[in-house]
């Protein structure tokens, strides 16, 4: 039974290119608790939210102390951002992230020299669109 299901999911995503699995790299974001983001050259896509979404799959997390960027001095160590590629399967209408099949980390100027990424997170949070700023 599970050889015939892992044929049909791969057969469905081989025939659905909204389907595909494909690595988007950018700014992977932990605002607050359950709250992940990966921004890339694209768009803002959901990884979860707190109550709400959960992409499936691999969750990168544990960031080299000096390649996450915390984002609440004092706070705790979770919250911040670094630079990541993640192998995804997304829904483009809602900008979801669906699945997670792989990750890694990268060095955090490869995201801030990269001219097609916007700024890193906090240097610039009016580019976020789940968030208020208000929760800055």
């Amino acid at each position: 039974m599970k050889i015939i299901v892992f044929t049909f999911l791969t057969f469905l995503l081989s025939q659905n290119p909204l389907l595909a699995k494909e690595r988007r790299c950018g700014w992977l974001f932990n605002p607050t608790p359950s709250n992940w983001w990966l921004i890339d050259a694209n768009d803002q896509w959901v990884l979860s939210l707190q109550g709400s979404h959960q992409a499936t799959g691999v969750h990168i997390r544990n960031f080299e102390s000096d390649e996450w960027m915390y984002a609440y001095p004092g706070g705790s160590p979770s919250y911040g951002y670094g630079c990541a590629c993640l192998d995804v399967i997304v829904d483009y209408q809602t900008k979801y992230i669906l699945s997670v099949e792989n990750g890694f980390y990268q060095k955090l100027d490869v995201c801030k020299t990269d001219p097609h990424l916007p700024p890193p997170p906090f240097e610039n949070p009016s580019q976020l669109k789940y968030l208020s700023i208000k929760e800055y």
